[in-house]
């Protein structure tokens, strides 16, 4: 306590240990205060998360394993639901996560999702108090950068100020993760307007294969990572060319021509 008051050691947050003063003409345990009652707590700071939410893709791994087709969801963070349009390229669906002061538009929610023939699955954040209050934090350490450490001069502070900044932000996803696979009730999930029981990571991968089983119902099977897949490696590429040249070209052959004691990419396919 005493290398504490003396400002010899203090406890970083961010790294969960004490660790050597450097030394900085500001206190930014009273800085926080300050911005604090500058800033104000609002319910409103909800719908800044997006800017801080770094979670992108859910790869669906079963039906990866089962069907051979890799399939991938993109997260979004919304305020309200805009148009769904159908998923491209390598987007198979999307995992809209909903973050609003208005606790009646889980209802909307549903509605919406009702009437979604696509691959979309929403996750309704019922209590937001303490992400709220992580962005809230956040906001205050920009305050203090904006507003005393401008001029960069305290390069000190600065450094400390950007490691708490990024450690609040570590906290936020990890607060916004817990609160997505966990029975604690502060998520709805739904899906074609029903609830989905999601208390777990696991029950979440389920979620998404069965998303992709109702949407993706004729989907072929095809075990083969070499081919199944949107962009094809150039000796892939080639190995095509020459499956489908032996396919036209020696169809009455056994094997359609290839030697029985080699295996090339093309055969394989």
């Amino acid at each position: 306590d005493k290398l504490k008051h003396d400002k010899i050691i203090r406890f970083a947050a961010y790294k969960q240990r004490l660790i050597l003063f450097q030394g900085t003409d500001i206190n930014i345990e009273d800085e926080l205060v300050k911005a604090g009652a500058e800033l104000g707590r609002q319910e409103s700071y909800i719908t800044e998360i997006g800017e801080f939410f770094s979670k992108k893709v859910a790869p669906v791994k079963a039906y990866y394993y089962h069907r051979g087709t890799p399939r991938y969801f993109e997260y979004e963070v919304k305020q309200e639901i805009d148009d769904l349009p159908v998923p491209m390229e390598d987007v198979d669906g999307y995992i809209q996560l909903i973050f609003t002061t208005d606790r009646d538009y889980l209802q909307t929610v549903k509605e919406k999702s009702a009437g979604c023939p696509e691959a979309y699955i929403f996750a309704f954040f019922n209590n937001t108090d303490e992400i709220t209050e992580h962005i809230f934090n956040i906001k205050k350490y920009d305050y203090i950068l904006t507003n005393r450490l401008s001029d960069g001069s305290d390069r000190v502070a600065i450094t400390e100020v950007m490691n708490l900044k990024n450690y609040e932000i570590t906290l936020l996803n990890k607060t916004v993760n817990e609160n997505l696979f966990s029975s604690n009730g502060k998520v709805t999930w739904v899906y074609k307007g029903q609830d989905e029981q999601v208390s777990s990571l696991r029950d979440f991968n389920r979620l998404l294969s069965k998303v992709c089983d109702d949407i993706y119902s004729l989907t072929p099977v095809m075990n083969n990572e070499l081919f199944n897949k949107n962009r094809l490696s150039s000796s892939i590429s080639g190995a095509k060319a020459k499956y489908m040249a032996a396919l036209l070209t020696n169809s009455d052959k056994r094997d359609f021509g290839f030697e029985a004691d080699k295996f090339p990419p093309e055969k394989t396919i």
